[in-house]
């Protein structure tokens, strides 16, 4: 058996060089993935983003609204995220009148599941459910009104100013303000102004102009 001097040696070095290159380019990659972590920040396509600065002469939020893309972000700034697409806020019984109406407990279920698929779709964060709002006529009579409002963040600067981060503003000021200002517009009405579209209608616009001008008052901006 011949055997060519210097081999064995030749291998253990090559071995050698290939286990400090695996272990460099693994090390680069696991700076680069901390670095993309820690540094880059991602607003998505249908959302706004927010800048908070926790360190320096300019700390707190930034002025400034991000559209969609990628960031480049120092220590001790979080860029924050609100949804910019239209936001659902239904004041209804349907679920609970759906299950009034179920004939037995397996359509029951069924209703439940339609629901529950129906929010996973439309999203937490965008779509809210919140009881029927009871109007007190100005002629004494009660009536429960089903009425979704459509929104969208204009300015989320103002909005995280105000309210937070998070879906903190839907509880903070779109529940609150939809519950007190639409009894508050429409209970001017009788009990036969509801079937009447041009004054309904009207009330309705109203209590969307009063809305828009609490948010306005309160961030001294526009609605949202």
């Amino acid at each position: 058996m011949v055997r060519v001097g210097g081999v064995g040696p030749a291998a253990a070095t090559l071995r050698a060089s290939l286990v400090r290159l695996v272990i460099r380019v693994g090390a680069v990659v696991v700076a680069l993935v901390f670095f993309y972590g820690a540094c880059v920040a991602r607003v998505g396509p249908n959302a706004w983003g927010v800048e908070q600065r926790k360190f320096g002469f300019h700390k707190g939020i930034v002025d400034t609204k991000f559209g969609p893309g990628l960031y480049f972000v120092g220590p001790g700034v979080t860029m924050h995220t609100f949804p910019r697409e239209i936001h659902v806020l239904e004041a209804t019984f349907d679920l609970e009148d759906a299950r009034a109406r179920a004939r037995d407990a397996a359509a029951a279920r069924q209703v439940e599941r339609y629901f529950e698929m129906r929010d996973r779709e439309l999203g937490t964060d965008t779509h809210r459910a919140i009881e029927a709002i009871n109007v007190q006529t100005s002629d004494g009579y009660s009536v429960t009104t089903d009425m979704t409002l459509l929104y969208s963040i204009e300015d989320p600067v103002k909005v995280a100013r105000e309210y937070g981060w998070g879906t903190q503003y839907v509880e903070a000021f779109d529940i609150n303000a939809f519950r007190n200002g639409v009894p508050m517009t429409l209970g001017k009405l009788n009990a036969e102004d509801f079937y009447s579209g041009p004054v309904r209608i009207q009330a309705v616009d109203e209590a969307q102009d009063l809305r828009a001008e609490r948010f306005a008052d309160q961030t001294s901006g526009k609605s949202h």
